[in-house]
This record gives structure tokens, C-alpha cells and sequence, in this order.
């Protein structure tokens, strides 16, 4: 058993002191999320609106004059969701380390957010076909129960 005490402090490449960070105007994005943008810098001039909520389905509205980054204030969690913006996938990004964002064309924009594993559509299958067997196999012994007391 290898003791991980000499592995634990991991060499500090820099470190930024900030002031004031403001993160209603600034955003904090790991490099490779940050070349994603077609953008370094956005007005923040826009309007979006939550229309509607459920817990696998977030669906908002926005509007703007100009490309705008939008910061939502959900937790990042690359399985299984995906972001619509008017009914085209776009890729969600990774912004203050554990929230999502979209940057939006200008515009009026219905944006989506659906929560949905494949996974989960074979494990609800085959929870159903468990079900159903169960209530078979328990119909089955009860009419052999009732068919034998009515032989009594």
C-alpha cells in the first residue's frame, strides 16, 4: 500500500490575486473553453427570462442586440444534458469552474436545457419487463391457489 503523502502537494504554476471580481461582469474559464468563443468580450446588454422549469427540462427565453455570453446558474454536468437554442444542439460550456454557458447570436432566442441518458431508457425498460413478470408470476400463484382451494 503506497501512502499518497508524497504525491499530495502538486507545484503551483501561478496564482492571481483579484480585488474585485465582479461575477456579474466577469467570467473565470479554463483556456480550452475560452477558445471556444468567437468573442473575448461581451456588453452584457440582453435579456433572458426562465419561462418554464422542471427538474430534466429548463426552458428560457432571451434577447439581444449583439453576441452576448450567458451565465446560467446551474452546476455543469457534461452527462446528459444538452442545450437547444431554438431547437439546435449547441454545445454547453463550462464557466466559473461549475456553472454552464451558451454564448447567443443576437436576436430573440428559445434556449433549452433537457436532461436525458440513454442509459436510464434501457434501465426503465427493463424495469418494466421486471414489473410485468413480478405481477405475472404473482397472478399466476394466486389463481393456482384459487384453483386448487376450489378442487377442496
Amino acid at each position: 500500500l503506497e501512502l499518497d503523502t508524497v504525491k499530495s502537494f502538486n507545484k503551483m504554476v501561478r496564482i492571481e490575486l483579484v480585488d474585485a471580481f465582479d461575477p456579474r461582469k466577469e467570467v473565470v474559464m479554463l483556456e480550452g473553453e475560452a477558445k471556444k468563443l468567437s468573442n473575448k468580450l461581451y456588453s452584457g446588454e440582453g435579456t433572458i427570462t426562465m419561462s418554464s422549469y422542471k427538474p430534466n427540462h429548463i426552458v428560457y427565453n432571451s434577447q439581444s442586440k449583439e453576441a452576448q455570453l450567458a451565465v446560467f446558474s446551474e452546476i455543469f454536468y457534461p452527462d446528459g444534458w444538452k442545450a437547444y437554442v431554438d431547437g439546435k444542439e449547441q454545445e454547453i460550456l463550462k464557466v466559473d469552474y461549475l456553472l454552464r454557458g451558451l454564448e447567443l447570436t443576437p436576436g430573440k432566442h428559445k434556449i433549452e436545457f433537457k436532461f436525458d441518458l440513454p442509459q436510464l431508457h434501457k434501465s426503465n425498460n427493463l424495469a418494466r419487463i421486471g414489473t410485468v413478470l413480478i405481477l405475472l408470476l404473482i397472478g399466476f400463484v394466486g389463481w393456482t391457489d384459487w384453483k386448487n382451494k376450489k378442487k377442496d
